[in-house]
């Protein structure tokens, strides 16, 4: 612990030039850990709505992909490609019936695959994004009072909020006056035009370093 807090504290260091030059205030910490007490409470409501089930040890919900062209009915909804809003439903949340607990019984996946999407809330291990994602939306609409939660992600992560905002409507997490808003803006790409991976530093390109040849050009 005392390893990732100095990791931390240099990250920190580091990114404050990069908020300054964005004219980021205020900017108050609250990292992933901080929503996990809540995410027990996600799984309640689930387990209320009868849609969450154990598959091989892990807690799993149902989802149904709908067309999203025609779903896409919000007012103003320009760049349906890029942008996703809590107020269109993009899946479909399944209750299991009997006949799909049979299946769930079996550990039939395959089955399960061919005809939903099984996202995964819990494994034996810890809560999954998904789950506190789920309890970041619950904490800020019901503690914070927002209207309004913006991400801007990459298109990596599209998939992964439409999942989420269509769960947080049908648990009632997204109040009426509440909106959330998933901005994509694609892949961050090197030189070779390839995607950059975090993991991989020697290909990486730095926000300091982009600011310097930016100003240079």
């Amino acid at each position: 612990m005392t390893v990732w807090n100095i990791i931390c504290n240099i990250t920190k260091k580091e990114n404050e030039p990069v908020l300054k030059r964005f004219k980021i205030k205020r900017l108050v910490e609250k990292g992933e850990h901080y929503y996990v007490k809540y995410a027990s409470k996600i799984i309640n409501m689930m387990i209320n709505k009868k849609i969450i089930f154990n598959l091989n040890n892990k807690l799993c919900v149902l989802l149904k992909p709908k067309d999203m062209e025609k779903m896409c009915t919000s007012k103003n909804y320009k760049n349906k490609e890029n942008i996703l809003k809590s107020n269109d439903i993009y899946y479909d949340i399944i209750q299991p019936d009997d006949s799909l607990y049979e299946y769930i019984k079996k550990n039939d996946i395959s089955y399960l695959k061919k005809y939903y999407t099984i996202l995964t809330f819990k494994n034996d291990v810890a809560y999954t994004y998904a789950a506190i994602d789920l309890a970041a939306i619950y904490y800020r609409v019901t503690y914070e009072h927002v209207n309004k939660i913006i991400y801007v992600v990459d298109e990596n992560q599209k998939n992964h909020f439409a999942q989420v905002f269509s769960i947080a409507k049908y648990l009632n997490l997204i109040k009426p006056y509440v909106e959330c808003i998933c901005i994509n803006y694609g892949y961050i790409l090197n030189q070779d035009k390839k995607k950059i991976k975090t993991q991989n530093f020697s290909n990486n390109i730095f926000v300091k370093d982009f600011f310097i040849k930016y100003k240079q050009n």
